[in-house]
């Protein structure tokens, strides 16, 4: 009977072991969950991990404002832009579910007044995208500067923002100052462009004119006499003098504000002059024989004047070339007028 009862008790000491060691594994079980929930985030860590998200679009959003030139659109800016506000939005949002306690009531105001901050930098940024010509731009810089130093001054207890990325108020500034001159300029071009086509078009009448003033010349010296009288031909080569030279004076007046445009004046000054000093040379042709009764006209002196009818033949050419450009490169078509 004996080993029979030294069998039991051996059960009986494994039993008591193994409720030992159950009790110890629940015991440790306890102080784990004691443990983890003594570990949560602190309030700081809540917030860094709530505008986290928020830093990294305003990084993105730097880059996008850094890229931004004149001849570019600022579709992609924009929309990066609409981005981040939403995200501010979901971190202001966030940071008041928080609970903040009398301990954190500093850095949560401290935070709130950098979102906000950040906020009205924001929506200013925006509207002067939007509207480049918009007098908003004049606040941005500083709205900028008010944004950026709050968020650097969060590093004390949120050590991502000490060196967190901005975007440029410079650089949005820069751009809608360039874009607002190169409207300005596109505007000047338009204007100067329009006035030069009215001119053209007073001058297309006389170029008919001086076409069938040297047509009835070329007659004549052909000894197949003239259509019209003297008093007509003189008439008409006075009239056409007078425009010509109104024409060549009106070019000369008008305002070429921008460096294309102050490429093309010259030119059409040129060529009404050169067309007027042509005029003048058949005027000369008419008045070379005339006695007031009758003209006599002299092949020679028609065939003179070839050289500067040329000559202004030349510089027209010249003159389209460069105002074509001009009209394309603000959206309007070619023209080829016979002035």
């Amino acid at each position: 009977m004996a080993p029979k009862n030294r069998s039991n008790r051996g059960w009986l000491i494994a039993g008591v072991v193994i409720g030992v060691i159950a009790i110890a594994g629940a015991a440790i079980a306890i102080v784990l969950a004691l443990s983890k929930k003594t570990q949560e985030p602190t309030y700081s860590q809540q917030v860094t991990q709530i505008v986290r998200p928020l830093l990294a679009d305003n990084q993105k959003l730097a880059v996008a404002v850094q890229g931004l030139t004149p001849i570019s659109s600022s579709g992609t800016t924009r929309f990066i832009l609409t981005i981040t506000q939403s995200q501010l939005q979901t971190s202001q949002q966030q940071l008041t579910n928080l609970q903040t306690g009398a301990a954190n009531s500093s850095l949560s105001a401290q935070v709130n007044a950098a979102l906000s901050a950040e906020g009205q930098w924001l929506q200013n940024a925006s509207a002067v995208l939007a509207t480049p010509s918009s007098p908003l731009v004049s606040q941005l810089s500083g709205l900028g500067l008010d944004a950026q130093t709050k968020l650097r001054a969060l590093g004390a207890s949120i050590p991502a923002a000490i060196g967190s990325t901005f975007p440029s108020s410079t650089q949005i500034v820069t751009y809608v100052s360039a874009v607002n001159a190169n409207a300005q300029a596109n505007a000047a071009d338009t204007q100067f462009s329009n006035q030069v086509m009215a001119l053209l078009n007073q001058s297309t009448p006389v170029f008919q004119q001086i076409n069938s003033f040297y047509e009835q010349l070329q007659s004549a010296a052909n000894g197949d006499g003239a259509t019209i009288t003297l008093a007509q031909a003189e008439q008409q080569i006075e009239g056409i003098v007078a425009s010509r030279t109104s024409l060549a004076a009106a070019a000369q007046a008008l305002n070429a504000a921008t460096p294309a445009t102050q490429a093309v004046e010259p030119l059409l000054v040129t060529a009404f002059n050169d067309s007027l000093r042509d005029d003048n040379d058949l005027a000369s042709c008419l008045n070379e024989a005339n006695d007031g009764s009758e003209a006599f006209i002299f092949q020679s002196c028609l065939s003179s004047t070839t050289g500067d009818s040329s000559t202004a033949t030349t510089d027209k050419q010249a003159f389209l070339a460069a105002y074509n450009q001009l009209r394309s490169s603000i959206g309007q078509p070619s023209v080829n007028p016979q002035f």
